[in-house]
């Protein structure tokens, strides 16, 4: 229960600091070629939007300009949007998984830890269905704030698997852990 309530709780967070994604009809009057290169074109002057836009298409061709598109950017906004319409993705049986994998690979190595961030708040778009993408970052992330959040997410479900690797993740990591030490 605790773990969906924090889950709840993100996803809330996350939602107030995001602009909307929209699934437009935009998308079905451009091609993925044209919003490409509008975003390579404009970077992080580009419409938040058009990620929305670009995802909404829906296949694995507009996947991959997405996360082409990100090189481009740096903007942490800007790259938040980004990051967030990959979860457009979700319903589709192969690039539902697929963003979901990206976005974890986004949160372990991603350059500012502002992008780290950002990428794991996309993640947590999914709710519970983040649990085993998020579960390997538990104890190996390099960024301190993102090992809290996940392992304070995970809090249950480490303390369920009960081996000595859980326990060091949780101790390590957790905020109560913090909290308790200063």
């Amino acid at each position: 229960m605790r773990v969906l309530a924090v889950l709840l709780v993100a996803q809330a967070v996350s939602a107030a600091h995001a602009t909307p994604l929209a699934a437009g009809t935009a998308a079905d009057d451009r091609s993925v070629r044209e919003i490409a290169r509008e975003i390579s074109k404009l970077r992080d002057e580009v419409d938040p939007e058009v990620f929305a836009e670009l995802a909404s298409i829906g296949d694995k061709k507009s996947f991959k300009a997405l996360a082409k598109a990100l090189k481009s950017l740096t903007d942490d906004a800007v790259r938040e949007a980004a990051y967030r319409a990959f979860h457009l993705y979700a319903e589709d049986p192969e690039l539902g998984p697929e963003s979901r994998s990206f976005l974890a690979e986004e949160t372990q190595r991603a350059k500012q830890p502002a992008w780290r961030a950002a990428s794991l708040r996309a993640l947590l778009l999914w709710g519970e269905d983040a649990l085993p993408d998020l579960d390997p970052l538990a104890s190996g992330h390099r960024d301190a704030a993102c090992r809290t959040i996940i392992t304070d997410l995970l809090l249950l479900r480490l303390d369920a698997r009960g081996d000595d690797e859980g326990l060091r993740t949780i101790l390590e990591n957790a905020s109560l852990a913090q909290d308790a030490g200063g």
